[in-house]
C-alpha cells in the first residue's frame, strides 16, 4: 500500500488528463499494489512492465493485460473502497475520485 499524499498526487494527474494513460494506469495499480514500475525495452511488451516482489522472485505483466483504469468506467470502479451513489462518468474523474476515497480512508 502507498501513502496517502500519493494517492492524491495520482488523482490530480487523472483529473489533468485529457485521454486515456498507460504510463498512469500503471503508476496507479504500483501505488495501490505495493509494484515497481521498470521500462520495458521491448516495444512488443507495452509501454511499462511491473515486478512483484524481490527481482530474483520478480512477476512480469505485461502493460496490455492491466487495467485500463484512466480509460474504462469499469476499471475505475475497481479502485474504489467503498462504491459511492454517484460515479462521475468520465473513467479518469472516477479514478481520481476513488483515489481520494482510498487516501480518506487512510485518516
Amino acid at each position: 500500500m502507498t501513502n496517502p499524499t500519493t494517492l492524491l498526487a495520482l488523482a490530480e494527474r487523472c483529473e489533468q488528463a485529457a485521454e486515456p494513460d498507460r504510463a498512469l494506469d500503471a503508476e496507479i495499480l504500483c501505488a495501490i499494489h505495493g509494484f515497481t514500475i521498470h521500462k520495458d525495452s521491448n516495444p512488443a511488451n507495452g509501454y511499462f512492465a511491473f515486478w512483484e516482489g524481490e527481482p530474483e522472485k520478480s512477476r512480469c505483466v505485461n502493460s496490455s493485460s492491466w487495467d485500463r483504469l484512466t480509460g474504462s468506467l469499469d476499471a475505475a470502479v475497481t479502485l474504489y473502497p467503498v462504491l459511492p451513489e454517484v460515479i462521475p462518468a468520465c473513467p479518469r474523474k472516477a479514478s481520481a475520485t476513488a483515489l481520494r476515497a482510498r487516501a480518506a480512508a487512510y485518516e
